[in-house]
């Protein structure tokens, strides 16, 4: 290495590690935990009986494969949620804590996120600085930091970037040691507890290697029909070597409610027009679709409004809103107009099927929201009725009703991760090619226009603010509040502003094109500290270790009968949410 890559190397690392510090101070200087969704009442628990039991079996050489503490009971090693066989989780035999374990477990994945996407772009032939462009904008963006609160999603989404470029190298070299490396990849998704990134990452090493062969058909090259042969290979061997995780957990699922026919059929052979019962797997796996309003947020931070800790999310109250995955889709004002400039001028191969990844994951999360939504939607203009059901003819509804075994996944919010890895992908390419001084130049105009746009919009919330007020929206962070929804918005605005100013400065100024990638990337990070900090819920870990009256009753009663397994691992007292 030049003293000069060293040097950029150390500048990256050092601007990933001051927004980790930022962005999860509480959890590493105050030593609170992660508090949101299943990252306290699910993944907490369950993680810390998993190691528990690890610690009965391992003396005798055994593998843990029954949970007794979990309904009345369940499959430990068949559950993929457990992730027992994962070798990330040798965090946990660590001499320190679960709490700290289990905090370094989630924390090291947003680290080995960015990491990714930082080794993916080198891979690919970018610069240092700009492949820190992509690892930040990636794994600090707000799709993939919430996931904190889902850690077996985060996992797979921090091997995906890597798991692309060695996925893309093996089929376009035509070389097998990358093709192994890629079905590693896949098994450590599936080890990892997300099965349904690993299934996309072996999807789209395929669609890359049909559209190789299919270019060079004509000439009958056998190097083309190598790379068919080696994208379908990967996935066997990745099922081979998570085998222990993979036969188990199909064996689980076929006799679960998930378990649904190959093939234009549900579990129930219905067809895949038919709506099915509410509250079925068929109907759940719709669940926390992303509407297509929720797309503003890629230019406003908060458009939609904050979810904690104070009601602001207005766009709640509309009747086609469906359920938050991740409060906001924000990843950074510069790689969304790098991006942008790449994907409507590609210039190879590679910018081609990224571009494909990215509208992939973007019309993939719409799931719910549909052509028959649409229709739905269009007729209750008019005044009929709906007469379709909403995800008919929608992307992720093909998938399901096409791709075997694509039906026993759930939430097309999680398919927007492809979205945000080829989006952070495409703009380090962009910035180490081009530089960023020509997107600012090229969309000044075209974005002062768009954002003037976007500005009327706050003019309904001075409008609407009194019918906004005191509408409930969520049972648990209580009534929307107007004001903090127009604090929200004009935030947002004031963002775009302030930060797309300072980009067209730094990018006029007379400062050499490495210097200026180094403003850049400070920019970028600060930027999203500053939008996705709050995201970032916790409390005190002695929460966890506090006990209803109920509970310890429980708990009395049982010792006194001579019973161990007490099932109410899962029960979090409701003063850990304050009571507002």
């Amino acid at each position: 290495m030049t003293p000069s890559t060293k040097r950029d190397r150390l500048f990256v690392l050092l601007v990933v590690a001051m927004a980790t510090l930022f962005l999860f101070a509480k959890p590493i200087f105050d030593g609170e935990q992660f508090l949101y969704r299943d990252a306290a009442h699910f993944y907490h628990p369950s993680l810390k009986f998993a190691q528990a039991q690890w610690g009965k079996t391992l003396p005798s050489l055994q593998v843990p494969l029954w949970n007794s503490a979990e309904e009345l009971g369940r499959p430990l090693l068949a559950d993929p949620t457990s992730a027992l066989l994962y070798p990330g989780k040798l965090v946990f035999a660590l001499s320190c804590s679960f709490d700290t374990s289990y905090s370094c477990y989630i924390i090291g994945h947003v680290l080995f996120a960015a990491f990714s996407a930082y080794v993916a772009s080198r891979m690919f032939g970018v610069n240092v600085l700009a492949s820190g462009l992509a690892g930040v904008s990636y794994a600090f963006g707000g799709a993939i930091l919430f996931q904190y609160s889902n850690v077996i999603f985060l996992i797979g989404a921090s091997w995906l970037p890597i798991g692309l470029a060695l996925g893309w190298t093996s089929i376009s070299r035509k070389d097998w040691r990358y093709g192994v490396a890629c079905a590693t990849v896949q098994a450590m998704m599936v080890l990892g507890g997300d099965p349904q990134m690993a299934y996309y990452l072996a999807l789209l090493t395929f669609v890359g290697a049909i559209t190789i062969w299919i270019r060079h058909f004509d000439s009958n090259s056998s190097r083309s029909h190598k790379a068919l042969l080696i994208a379908v290979a990967c996935p066997a061997l990745a099922v081979l070597l998570a085998a222990a995780q993979v036969f188990p957990s199909l064996e689980w699922t076929g006799q679960s409610s998930r378990h649904t026919a190959p093939m234009l059929m549900g579990a129930d052979h219905q067809s895949p027009f038919v709506q099915p019962v509410v509250g079925s797997h068929q109907s759940k796996r719709y669940n926390f679709s992303i509407p297509p309003w929720r797309w503003a947020e890629l230019l406003l931070p908060k458009f939609s409004g904050e979810l904690f800790p104070e009601n602001h999310r207005w766009i709640g109250v509309l009747p086609a809103n469906d359920r938050t995955w991740a409060p906001s889709l924000y990843m950074g004002l510069l790689p969304l107009l790098l991006a942008i400039q790449r994907m409507r001028a590609p210039r190879d191969s590679l910018d081609r099927w990224l571009r494909a990844i990215v509208l992939i994951g973007f019309f993939g999360s719409l799931g719910w929201y549909g052509v028959g939504w649409l229709f739905n939607e269009v007729s209750a203009a008019f005044g009929g009725s709906a007469r379709l059901w909403n995800p008919i003819g929608g992307f992720y509804w093909w998938l399901n009703s096409l791709l075997p075994v694509h039906g026993q996944f759930r939430y097309p919010a999680k398919m927007w991760t492809l979205a945000a890895c080829g989006t952070s992908l495409m703009a380090a390419r962009q910035a180490a090619d081009q530089g960023p001084i020509q997107i600012t130049l090229q969309q000044a105009m075209r974005g002062t226009i768009l954002v003037g746009a976007l500005c009327s919009v706050c003019c309904l919330f001075v409008v609407f603010q009194g019918h906004l007020d005191g509408r409930i929206n969520s049972r648990l962070f209580g009534p929307l509040v107007a004001g903090g929804v127009w604090r929200d918005i004009c935030y947002s605005f004031a963002h775009v502003a302030i930060v797309g100013s300072a980009v067209a400065l730094v990018a006029l100024s007379s400062l050499r094109a490495q210097s200026k990638l180094m403003v850049f990337l400070i920019a970028l990070t600060a930027e999203l500290c500053a939008a996705h900090h709050r995201s970032v819920v916790t409390a005190d870990r002695s929460d966890w270790n506090s006990q209803t009256p109920l509970i310890s009753a429980i708990k009395a009663h049982a010792k006194a009968h001579g019973h161990e397994d007490i099932r109410v691992h899962r029960a979090i007292p409701r003063s850990v949410y304050p009571s507002e």
